[in-house]
């Protein structure tokens, strides 16, 4: 029996429809499902601590990427290549939540003294510098020295954890000079005691300073003890006082 024309199209299309269902439900056994990629959230991070290795920058056991950071060497611009193990700095940066990856964008290197050396004890492997003892041990790294050839009279600069008023843990230790020489800038950091306003005289820890002639930049605040400053001076110790030309407010935290 022959099948009119419209008959058999009806049967090929019925099959046809057959044949690409079963097509369909084959390849939904075999779906790859794609993940949209995690969204990436970061979180700010600022940590204060000694620099430990290089590669990037790593303090505190944290290791930051730092090819984009903007680098602070005592208030003037630097590189990274300026920094060194053991310098106490404060990074400011960014995290990664979802692999822990940090990211520099701050790093700020202040010294906590540069100065004269007017006493060695080797027996206590310490120093004095601007009136601060300055304690040294098998983590303090040196630079262009070592302990045992310091004198007295070299022009060091320190970086340093504070144990006290007038007691630092030494972390980095650079000579710069074997002697005082004109235009060397001297200074140190911590809180005033003993302030006199009569003779315009405080001690930062068992350093007199005289700020006769002193700039002050206090930022609107009072000259007051307790109050954690930065003084300096361009002049050589005189009878063992530091003549200050500058004093300026600082945070100690922050000014690292």
């Amino acid at each position: 029996m022959k099948l009119s024309i419209r008959l058999q199209y009806f049967l090929a299309m019925l099959l046809f429809l057959q044949i690409f269902t079963g097509c369909n439900d084959n390849d939904s056994n075999h779906r790859v499902i794609i993940d949209p990629p995690p969204v990436q959230t970061t979180f700010d991070l600022v940590t204060v601590g000694p620099i430990s290795a290089f590669g990037s920058v790593i303090s505190n056991g944290i290791d930051f990427n730092s090819d984009s950071a903007v680098v602070m060497i005592n208030g003037e611009q630097g590189n990274v290549s300026d920094l060194r193990i053991g310098m106490i700095v404060s990074i400011r940066g960014t995290v990664l939540t979802n692999t822990g990856v940090a990211t520099a964008t701050e790093i700020n290197y202040v010294d906590d003294v540069e100065g004269i050396i007017t006493n060695i004890n080797t027996e206590n492997n310490s120093l004095t510098v601007l009136g601060r003892t300055i304690l040294v041990d098998e983590l303090t790294a040196f630079e262009e020295t070592t302990f045992e050839t310091l004198a007295i009279g070299n022009i060091v600069q320190v970086s340093a954890q504070w144990r006290s008023q007038e007691r630092l843990q030494a972390t980095h230790i650079e000579r710069k000079a074997n002697q005082y020489m004109v235009g060397t800038r001297m200074q140190v950091k911590g809180e005033i005691e003993g302030l006199d306003t009569v003779l315009q005289r405080f001690n930062i820890g068992s350093q007199i300073c005289d700020y006769t002639g002193a700039t002050l930049q206090l930022n609107d605040a009072t000259l007051t003890n307790g109050m954690y400053v930065e003084v300096s001076s361009m002049m050589s110790l005189q009878d063992n006082i530091l003549v200050l030309d500058q004093i300026q407010a600082r945070d100690r935290d922050r000014d690292r």
